[in-house]
């Protein structure tokens, strides 16, 4: 599959800041923090493990992100504007297309 698999992820101190600006509390536990993860269907990374999961539900408690049937997330009207805002990430809203 995708490139990556032998890399060591690990989260750090820049990382831990930006988590932190978002009121994302960095999991502590068992499951890898930050694990290696490529969407099946398209072969693009994203970022696994306990970290993911704990950002995923942040974004979705501050309603950026809301969660459909099964594994779709749609991006909502203040979600575009804060992930520009605070990334510089810019997504034209598509009707009816999910970012999966």
């Amino acid at each position: 599959s995708a490139p990556g698999r032998d890399v060591d992820y690990q989260l750090t101190s820049t990382g831990r800041e930006l988590f932190s600006r978002l009121g994302v509390e960095v999991p502590a536990g068992r499951r890898r923090l930050v694990a290696y993860c490529v969407d099946w269907t398209e072969q693009q990374h994203h970022l696994g493990g306990a970290l993911g999961a704990a950002l995923l539900a942040r974004l979705v408690d501050l309603g950026w992100l809301h969660r459909g049937d099964r594994r779709v997330l749609r991006i909502t009207e203040p979600g575009h504007t804060h992930l520009h805002d605070q990334f510089g990430i810019r997504l034209e809203p598509q009707r009816g297309k999910a970012v999966v």
